[in-house]
């Protein structure tokens, strides 16, 4: 099965015919430069857009947890693409994500003591 055409793979197959040419190209230091260039574009590239897609899951993240995390919804505050919430003082938007969790576990490890039986002397 081929893959399908691509220009990075037809520059790859020219770059392969004119390195693999038993006589020395002409152009050979131009056309390696060229193609050092356009690798690192690709580079650039799929650099961004993995961080674009990484973006994209954390803010969908935040939003379900903002939505979801268990305070009464009248508490949470969305206006102008905000996500507060003012039971737990969390803000989805610019708390980082390791902050959201620990407060997530002060609140759990209170919770378990709520509901944990005392222990009797």
């Amino acid at each position: 099965m081929t893959e399908p055409w691509s220009l990075e793979s037809a520059a790859h197959e020219r770059a392969e015919a004119l390195w693999s040419s038993p006589l020395p190209h002409p152009w050979r230091p131009y056309i390696e430069d060229i193609l050092v260039e356009f690798g690192r574009e690709v580079q650039a590239r799929t650099e961004e857009r993995v961080r674009a897609e990484t973006l994209a899951d954390e803010t969908t993240w935040r939003q379900l947890m903002w939505v979801r995390h268990g305070c009464p919804i009248a508490d949470l505050y969305g206006d102008d693409g905000e996500m507060q919430c003012s039971c737990c003082h969390i803000d989805f938007k610019r708390d980082s994500v390791q902050a959201i969790l620990d407060v997530f576990a002060v609140q759990g490890r209170a919770a378990l003591r709520e509901i944990a039986p005392k222990e009797q002397p």
